[in-house]
């Protein structure tokens, strides 16, 4: 990789690699599928440099309201599909009405 057009490279040390993907033979038609590529990065930091993983995943306060709420309505729902089809034990839940 180029450290001219790319000054960020100049503080660190990365080293990239494509990975081939597998080779399968279908079972269904019996032709060969090929997975995707994979690009693996191995970057090198200075002592000096420390690496703090971001935080991707934020906690929203109203979410976890929202998902208690949607818990108590399946549940809800579920208790009156249950109430239901008591007497209904050997069909399948997809045949029902």
């Amino acid at each position: 990789m180029s450290t001219r057009w790319y000054p960020i490279y100049q503080k660190v040390d990365v080293k990239t690699r494509i990975a081939m993907g597998k080779f399968r033979k279908d079972i269904a038609k019996g032709y060969i599928v090929k997975d995707d590529d994979i690009k693996h990065a191995y970057v090198t930091l200075p002592k000096t440099m420390k690496f703090e993983f971001p935080n991707i995943f934020e906690k929203k306060k109203g979410d976890s309201e929202d998902d208690a709420k949607s818990l108590d309505e399946v549940k809800k729902s579920f208790k009156q599909y249950i109430d239901r089809n008591k007497d209904r034990s050997d069909v399948p839940s997809w045949f029902t009405i």
